[in-house]
């Protein structure tokens, strides 16, 4: 028995420990992003976030990828997988929701996020940018 709690007190401290890994941005973009998504959903009592995945993520920019299941306008049910873009630039903070089943991702000429060179992560940084201009908004502040 004292093995068990042991062994679940060790697991409790390594999911925490995981949890306090987030860098500061990566965790503004997940609390916008559900603050989001909530907001756009036809019914926000039916809406669901779930696999939340951190792309790419750097001092000022965050890329989230998610699936979202809700109550669409007509009364059935749809499920999305969604990009999430959060863009922090001075003292304003942009964002951008594009549905990847509409639309590619800003990933999609630059490969793997995980083994970008120098060159593709500036790209990257800065076709984020230009979606976040023309699709995207600023962030209102709460």
């Amino acid at each position: 028995m004292r093995r068990i709690a042991i062994a679940l007190a060790m697991s409790v401290s390594v999911l925490l420990l995981l949890a306090a890994c987030k860098s500061g941005i990566e965790r503004k973009a997940e609390k916008q992003l559900k603050a989001t998504l909530l907001e756009l959903a036809k019914n926000p009592e039916t809406f669901d976030i779930s696999k939340v995945e951190t792309r790419y993520c750097c001092d000022s920019l965050c890329i989230l990828h998610c699936m979202t299941k809700g109550q669409n306008g007509f009364g059935g049910y749809s499920s999305s997988y969604i990009e999430y873009i959060y863009l922090i630039d001075k003292d304003k903070r942009y964002e951008c929701v594009t549905d990847l089943e509409d639309e590619s991702s800003v990933f999609t000429a630059y490969g793997d996020p995980e083994n970008l060179s120098e060159d593709k992560a500036d790209r990257l940084y800065l076709s984020s940018v230009i979606r976040c201009v023309l699709d995207g908004r600023e962030v209102p502040k709460r």
